[in-house]
C-alpha cells in the first residue's frame, strides 16, 4: 500500500550532510557518471539491476517534464550499497536510520539496500524522482541555498504525478493543521537538517510549501524561481512571488486548510 511507503519516502530523500570520499568503497570507482549516460552499480543481480534502471528511466521522464532536463548533459550513476554500514561511509548519513537513498554532492546516487527492500515500488519510484531531480539540477552540490528550495523543489516533482492527494503525501503535516498547529513559511534549515536521519514533517512541511507556491503562480513561475534561488541570486522569491515569504503566511495558512 503506497501510503506507508509514502512516509519512508519522504524521509528518506536527501542530499548528503557532508562530502563522503569515493576512495571509502570499492563499490564508488569514480564521482559521476559521463553525459549522458546511465550506470547502476552495486554487488546485485542482473534482475534487481534491471529494477533500478526501470525506475531510473521513468524518473528522469518525470524530471524532464517539470525541468526540461537535457539528459545528454547529465550523467546518472546510482550505487547500490552492500550494507547500511557502506551506506553510511558513502553518504554521512546513519545506517540505521529511515534514509533508503541519497545524492552526494558528486551528484551520485547511493541506495540504502535494507530500507529501499521495505520500500514499496510505488515509494521506491517517488524516491529516485527526488534524488534525480538532484542530480538534473545540480543541487548535492549546492550551498548557501535554503534547503526547502532544494528539497521541496524535488519533493514537488517526485509526488506531481502520483494522484497522492496532500492529506496523504504530507499526514503529519496535516495532522498539525487539523489540530490548529499551522506553519507560518517554509521550514527553516535546521529544521531540514535533522541529525537524528528522520526529517518527516520538515520534508512534508517544504513539499507544502512549494506545492502552494506552484498553485499561486505557476509551475513555470516555480521552476524559474527555483533556477534562480539556486543560482543564489539575490531578490529570487520577490521577483517571482511579489513579496518576501512572510508576506504569503495568510495565503499560505488558508492553502493549507482547504487541503486538510
Amino acid at each position: 500500500m503506497i501510503a506507508g511507503a509514502v512516509a519512508l519516502a519522504l524521509t528518506g530523500c536527501s542530499r548528503t550532510t557532508r562530502a563522503a570520499p569515493a576512495s571509502t568503497s570499492p563499490t564508488i570507482t569514480r564521482p559521476s557518471a559521463p553525459p549522458g549516460s546511465v550506470e547502476v552499480t552495486g554487488a546485485i543481480p542482473l534482475e534487481r539491476r534491471r529494477a533500478y534502471r526501470s525506475h531510473v528511466t521513468t524518473a528522469m521522464r518525470e524530471v524532464t517534464s517539470l525541468w526540461h532536463t537535457d539528459w545528454r548533459t547529465v550523467g546518472v550513476r546510482l550505487v547500490v550499497a552492500t550494507s547500511g554500514e557502506e551506506f553510511a561511509r558513502l553518504t554521512g548519513r546513519p545506517a540505521n536510520g529511515t534514509v533508503p537513498a541519497v545524492t552526494t554532492a558528486a551528484g551520485v546516487v547511493v541506495v540504502h539496500p535494507a530500507l529501499w527492500t521495505s520500500t514499496s515500488a510505488d515509494g521506491r519510484q517517488v524516491v529516485i524522482t527526488h534524488e534525480l531531480t538532484h542530480v538534473a539540477l545540480g543541487q548535492g552540490r549546492l550551498t548557501g541555498v535554503p534547503l526547502w528550495v532544494i528539497e521541496g523543489s524535488a519533493e514537488v516533482t517526485a509526488y506531481r504525478s502520483t494522484g497522492l492527494s496532500p492529506r496523504q503525501v504530507a499526514p503529519s503535516l496535516f495532522r498539525a493543521v487539523a489540530s490548529g498547529e499551522l506553519p507560518t513559511g517554509p521550514p527553516p534549515d535546521d529544521e531540514v537538517r535533522s541529525t537524528d536521519g528522520s526529517p518527516t514533517l520538515a520534508y512534508q512541511k517544504a513539499w507544502a510549501w512549494c506545492s502552494f507556491l506552484a498553485q499561486r503562480r505557476g509551475l513555470e513561475v516555480f521552476t524559474a524561481f527555483v533556477r534562480r534561488a539556486d543560482a543564489r541570486e539575490p531578490g529570487a522569491f520577490r521577483a517571482a512571488y511579489g513579496v518576501e515569504p512572510n508576506g504569503l503566511t495568510a495565503a499560505y495558512r488558508t492553502w493549507l486548510r482547504a487541503q486538510a
